[in-house]
């Protein structure tokens, strides 16, 4: 995700014509947080802090509905149409209904059509899978074991923000990213209440 807001930011395929954001997991995830949260909030939010990474700037308005056939007290899945200020669009895709036979758990991609060229993601491919009994892709991203200590994605940044910490510098992620993330994730989520089309608040980037 990293190397695609670099390629973008360079200029690699143009200026950002659409969007599509695509962040799925398997229903374990909604029998064991669905008390706790929703599709949008703990899936949908990542990739809504990453398109506004990527555009340097919060959707101007939100459209959103959903669909709750498996659950059916909270949505099994929440669709999002995001405008930006430049006439930029973006698709959002959240769902966490997906079968548990699904290998892997997670089913993820980032697409960027520009104007001079286009950029994919596919932030859920396992690059390790064993075909047994059954098939698998262990986790090697988020914590995996590595000779009794625990490596990836989410050590490294706690790390990183340990470190940021201890210098008392920014982190590269810091709070108002997330608040503005929040702020679209609540609009959507109020389009998603009253069926109409939401004004993002204004107001940061």
């Amino acid at each position: 995700y990293v190397t695609a807001y670099q390629e973008i930011k360079k200029g690699a395929i143009g200026e950002p014509v659409h969007i599509f954001i695509r962040r799925n997991n398997v229903l374990a995830s909604a029998q064991r947080l669905r008390k706790h949260s929703s599709v949008l909030f703990f899936l949908g939010i990542h990739d809504i802090d990453f398109v506004n990474w990527c555009m340097g700037v919060k959707p101007e308005t939100v459209y959103g509905v959903a669909v709750s056939k498996v659950l059916g007290d909270t949505p099994d899945t929440v669709l999002a149409l995001m405008t930006f200020p430049d006439g930029t669009i973006a698709s959002l895709e959240a769902s966490w209904v997906l079968p548990e036979s699904l290998p892997g758990t997670l089913d993820a991609r980032f697409d960027v059509v520009g104007t001079n060229g286009a950029l994919y993601v596919d932030g859920g491919a396992g690059a390790v899978s064993i075909a047994s009994e059954r098939f698998t892709q262990p986790g090697i991203s988020y914590a995996p074991d590595l000779f009794g200590e625990s490596v990836g994605i989410l050590r490294d940044e706690l790390a990183h923000l340990d470190s940021c910490a201890a210098e008392g510098i920014p982190p590269i992620v810091t709070g108002e990213d997330g608040k503005r993330a929040v702020e679209v994730a609540s609009a959507i989520q109020e389009s998603l209440d009253s069926g109409r089309v939401v004004r993002v608040a204004s107001g940061g980037a």
